[in-house]
């Protein structure tokens, strides 16, 4: 299950993933100098957290990727997003927006060589039950969309 399907909708997974990264900067060029402080609703993150949460999940969901195609029958790893904020002990919006698009650039590589059969792959989530690489990777693209909207919500107040 994807719980960021209705972001993706019929769109072709990597070509959002690859798209992601130039959309982020053309959305924090248009929020402007005091972009990374910036948020989209009263007590949700500002734009340098939602910038580093993608940079965590990045890795996270990356990493899950690998040890599927990796490891035979592979149970992820659950993680909490709000976990992984708090761990984080400075902020920085400017390094976790390179941080991010470095990431995904290393992981389309990766993603982009990808046969139908390791798509194909399967591994388990606790939390989520059975996936697939490509439903990780729907669901990275996805979840992008999801802080897109963040982001350009920020631009339209």
């Amino acid at each position: 299950m994807n719980p960021y399907a209705s972001y993706l909708g019929d769109r072709d997974p990597l070509a959002v993933l690859a798209a992601t990264p130039i959309r982020i900067r053309a959305e924090i060029e248009r929020i402007g100098p005091d972009a990374f402080s910036r948020t989209y609703e009263e007590g949700k993150w500002n734009v340098a957290q939602i910038l580093t949460h993608l940079a965590q999940c990045e890795i996270g969901f990356s990493q899950r990727i690998r040890q599927a195609l990796a490891v035979e029958n592979y149970v992820a790893q659950p993680f909490d997003q709000d976990d992984w904020m708090n761990s984080e002990t400075v902020i920085d919006g400017p390094t976790a927006l390179e941080a991010f698009c470095s990431l995904r650039q290393f992981d389309l590589l990766l993603f982009r060589g990808l046969s139908e059969a390791q798509r194909a792959t399967a591994l388990s989530n606790p939390a989520m039950g059975p996936q697939t690489v490509n439903l990780l990777l729907e669901i990275m693209a996805g979840h992008d969309l999801n802080h897109l909207g963040h982001l350009q919500a920020i631009v339209s107040s």
